[in-house]
């Protein structure tokens, strides 16, 4: 079956955003279909197609809009196009917004939206917000919503009418945290949850992607991102314990909410490749992160890990606490009062019961096989 994948495809620093692109699309190639993301950029206003040629045109030619030494910049960059050319299928065509994904319609027998926070905006706020809803294509042509996030802790849609009027034309709907289920089932939609995809392939899958140590020394690994001040995430407090347990503190920011910023002293930045940034995880003493998929990825690998909450963007954290539930490690969220506890305290992954993570990864592959098997859709009226 042919199927054109709508989601953050074209994260340039946001590691979980790509290695969730990677991994549906090739859970999907490994089931024998042929799979792609549909490569859609938002761009808002008026000639819209222009503004986007400007942008690849910038793009190529490395026109720096601030003034960056150029060697700074090349290390800063990481390779994520390398990455997307390498192991990600994409449309031929790229589209700007929804009246183009409407009028050139990407050739597929189903389309899926999701996983990550695809519904996370106001579908007042734009028309092109309605792509994520595929608002387009063939009446019949399958719609999934697969793990998709609402990215907040509460429904951030606005319009309900228009909510139920174009997810009524899916065949099956996921979410994937808890409280999307309740959003979408108070709008009369019947939804299911999914795990998010990076679930979908194994540990040793990512084994196999990360390159080979890079650090010798003991390191502590930081994947920071949406931090407001180092104050929020109590940075000074965390530093000190690393370095009193002799660890090097290795750094990698990124975007989320907000762009990478580098506000935090005393660390190595590390601007790693994504291949770079799972050997990172894997090789480090301890893992520091404010990012969700920083915790999947603790969690796949096994690792000592302590999740930094975040309060200015507090929203994304409940996703966190959503997963952290499931395998009753809540408890290694990070206060002001506990990072000398947690420190010494090691997770012994031998007691950690992973068997809700395990059914819901099993659920959620059942949900993506009925789903590319249906014929009709069903009536969620």
């Amino acid at each position: 079956m042919k199927i054109g994948i709508m989601t953050m495809w074209n994260a340039i620093d946001n590691y979980g955003g790509i290695l969730q692109t990677y991994a549906l699309q090739r859970y999907l190639r490994d089931l024998g279909h042929d799979a792609y993301d549909i490569r859609f950029t938002k761009i808002e206003g008026k000639n819209v197609r222009l503004k986007f040629y400007i942008k690849r045109i910038i793009s190529f030619l490395h026109i720096r809009l601030r003034d960056v030494d150029r060697a700074e910049y090349d290390a800063k960059k990481r390779r994520f196009g390398d990455f997307r050319r390498k192991y990600i299928n994409l449309s031929k065509e790229a589209y700007v917004s929804l009246q183009e994904l409407q009028t050139n319609v990407p050739t597929a027998d189903a389309y899926i939206t999701g996983s990550d926070q695809v519904w996370a905006r106001s579908l007042k706020k734009s028309i092109n917000e309605r792509a994520w809803y595929l608002d387009f294509g063939l009446k019949n042509t399958i719609r999934i919503a697969y793990a998709v996030s609402f990215g907040h802790s509460y429904c951030p849609v606005e319009d309900d009418v228009l909510f139920k009027q174009l997810v009524s034309r899916f065949s099956y709907v996921s979410t994937r945290e808890i409280n999307g289920i309740r959003f979408c089932r108070e709008r009369g939609i019947n939804a299911e949850r999914c795990i998010d995809s990076t679930f979908l392939l194994s540990a040793d899958h990512y084994i196999g992607l990360a390159t080979n140590r890079k650090y010798q020394s003991d390191f502590a690994y930081l994947y920071l991102l949406n931090v407001g001040t180092p104050n929020e995430i109590h940075f000074n407090e965390v530093l000190k314990e690393i370095n009193k347990k002799g660890y090097k503190a290795i750094c990698t920011t990124a975007s989320g909410y907000s762009p990478a910023k580098e506000i935090y002293e005393g660390v190595v930045y590390d601007y790693a490749s994504v291949e770079e940034w799972l050997s990172n995880i894997l090789y480090s003493s301890i893992f520091f992160t404010t990012s969700f998929h920083g915790i999947v990825f603790a969690l796949m690998l096994k690792k000592q890990f302590i999740y930094l909450p975040l309060q200015t963007n507090g929203s994304g954290n409940d996703r966190v606490f959503d997963l952290l539930d499931c395998v009753k490690l809540k408890n290694r969220t990070a206060s002001i009062n506990n990072i000398v506890e947690l420190m010494e305290n090691s997770i012994n992954y031998d007691d950690v019961d992973f068997s809700s993570i395990i059914s819901m990864i099993a659920q959620s592959k059942y949900f993506l096989t009925k789903s590319l098997s249906v014929n009709d859709k069903e009536n969620f009226d």
